[in-house]
């Protein structure tokens, strides 16, 4: 008979993964923290179908998902103002009412 080839073989569990078969978590953490997720990455649509197929009600932060995906391409095409304005726009206790300095050099130009 011959001995299993290494694809074949089934492969002994690290130390990682028996520590993390001892902890214990609830379904309910886990779906807070898979939905936590999808909210903050930008993911309304899957969000929506999580809370759905996971029979949980959606946080009021999935509201607010095409807001921060707005804020968040914004700063990726370096339009910092508009990031700003849509901030303050969307939670003003997160900083007071603030714009950038006229003489700043913008990010794109040196």
């Amino acid at each position: 008979m011959a001995s299993p080839s290494p694809s074949t073989t089934t492969p002994s569990k690290h130390s990682f993964e028996s520590r993390l078969e001892a902890v214990k978590i609830s379904k309910t953490d886990l779906n807070a923290v898979v939905m936590d997720y999808l909210i903050s990455e930008g993911y309304p649509s899957a969000a929506h179908k999580f809370a759905s197929e996971a029979n949980i009600q959606p946080t009021s932060a999935v509201d607010s998902i095409q807001e921060r995906v707005a804020i968040r391409e914004a700063i990726f095409r370096g339009d910092i103002q508009s990031a700003i304005e849509r901030i303050n726009e969307l939670n003003p206790m997160v900083r007071p009412p603030f714009s950038l300095p006229h003489n700043l050099p913008h990010p794109c130009h040196d």
